[in-house]
């Protein structure tokens, strides 16, 4: 079974995505309250996780948000008749990214801790 079809892995994906959109909302993008939500994900999971790889996904989520407001400059200007399209774009690669970075977070590390529990 493939990592990205585990129950367990996509259990805990959403556990991360819920508490990362929780603290963007309340105190966004920002690390200065990060352990607010890294010690609640560390005990529902029973596992340890990167700060520095929560941090990279607060990040991600936080510029994502950013983005869809138009509050991110991105590389090309709002008046450009192809920017509906290449914001698109830019959204969709960075659920790329925000999928990857939770993967680092957690990944098969945490299927075989939790496989050993």
């Amino acid at each position: 079974m493939s990592i990205l079809t585990n129950p367990a892995y996509l259990e805990a994906v959403a556990l991360v995505r819920q508490k990362v959109d929780f603290y963007v909302d309340h105190f966004g993008p920002t690390e200065d309250n990060l352990p607010a939500i890294q010690v609640p994900i560390a005990q529902e999971l029973s596992y340890s996780i990167s700060y520095w790889g929560l941090l990279d996904v607060v990040t991600l989520i936080g510029d994502r948000r950013k983005a869809e407001s138009d509050a991110l400059p991105l590389d090309f200007p709002v008046k450009d008749p192809d920017y509906p399209e290449c914001k698109h774009r830019w959204l969709e690669r960075q659920d790329d990214l925000i999928s990857e970075a939770t993967f680092h977070l957690i990944g098969h590390n945490y299927l075989m801790h939790k496989a050993a529990a």
